[in-house]
């Protein structure tokens, strides 16, 4: 049922999306960030509680983490303050402003195509498979979990965290909203309203951008260094950029996804940073620190009971 929705229908729903995600960034502070990369000075650090390693009991922390701290992300709006609103506001209607220039944007991207971006828009569509996503957060996680590393561990929880609600919020608006995709010929603001599962209706927004952003946003957030930052968006951007170029998405689409990963990744690392270093440490344990060195070139290894 073509044109079931009128043009501006999917606005008021996507306001209250964004507002919701942009909720979970409220928490974010310099110092949370700063104390992250000094915790992280050493280039892999395992700390050895005491009590022995658990790593069953970490990987049920981990577990139900899922469910509380995305729980608490999703009550986040309800304790907003002026400026969270304003904040929102702003960027609600840079996204509803984004629907507007669609066409435009769309014809300009598609006027980039040739050989020469073909084969630049295969390598960094990789960016945005869901496998790619999934893997990166295992590489960090299991190692981390198994070898007793925290930030490692950490980083790699808050990504697969960061996937699994951006994926969920993406997945329901792609159904709801039913837009077409570019290259189905109709135009930007054809919504067949819910519940589509037609690919060419799942238009809104790029699952592939939100992939990409999840995996920026979230380990930008760990790295905390502006050189990280930068790669990581820039890859980012380029892929969705990708999307764009493969006539598969509207400008809005990558603007939406890009907004809604951004906003989940930062807010989970924080929030999952804060628990962690609300919970009591030991301190005694045994230390591994893996370090340059100059004289060889290599990289030594280094020791040491804390007592």
């Amino acid at each position: 049922m073509r044109g079931a929705l009128s043009t501006s229908a999917p606005l008021p729903l996507l306001s209250v999306i964004i507002l919701l995600s942009l909720g979970s960034t409220r928490s974010i502070s310099a110092a949370s960030l700063a104390a992250d990369t000094v915790a992280r000075d050493s280039v892999a650090v395992v700390d050895a509680p005491a009590g022995g390693f658990r790593p069953l009991d970490t990987l049920r922390d981990d577990f139900l983490a899922l469910f509380t701290e995305g729980w608490d992300l999703l009550q986040r709006p309800g304790s907003w303050e002026r400026s969270d609103v304003v904040r929102a506001g702003v960027l609600t209607a840079l996204g509803t402003a984004s629907f507007l220039g669609d066409r435009d944007i769309n014809r300009e991207i598609l006027s980039w195509r040739g050989r020469d971006g073909d084969d630049l828009v295969e390598v960094v569509d990789t960016f945005g498979e869901n496998e790619v996503g999934l893997g990166v957060a295992g590489a960090l996680y299991l190692p981390g979990l198994l070898l007793d590393i925290p930030w490692m561990r950490r980083a790699g929880r808050h990504l697969a965290q960061t996937l699994l609600y951006s994926a969920a919020i993406g997945s329901l608006m792609k159904g709801a909203f039913g837009r077409h995709r570019p290259f189905l010929g109709s135009g930007p603001y054809e919504f067949d309203g819910p519940w589509q599962s037609d690919n060419g209706r799942l238009s809104l927004p790029s699952g592939h951008t939100i992939v990409a952003f999840s995996i920026a946003s979230t380990l930008s957030a760990e790295i905390g260094h502006p050189l990280a930052t930068i790669g990581l968006y820039g890859s980012a951007t380029a892929t969705a950029l990708g999307r764009a170029y493969q006539n598969q998405h509207w400008g809005s689409d990558l603007f939406v996804g890009a907004l809604i990963a951004s906003a989940i990744g930062h807010g989970v690392v924080t929030r999952g940073s804060n628990n962690e270093r609300d919970r009591p440490h030991d301190a005694t344990g045994l230390s591994f620190s893996l370090l340059p060195d100059h004289r060889s070139g290599g990289l030594s290894m280094s020791i040491s009971l804390r007592r």
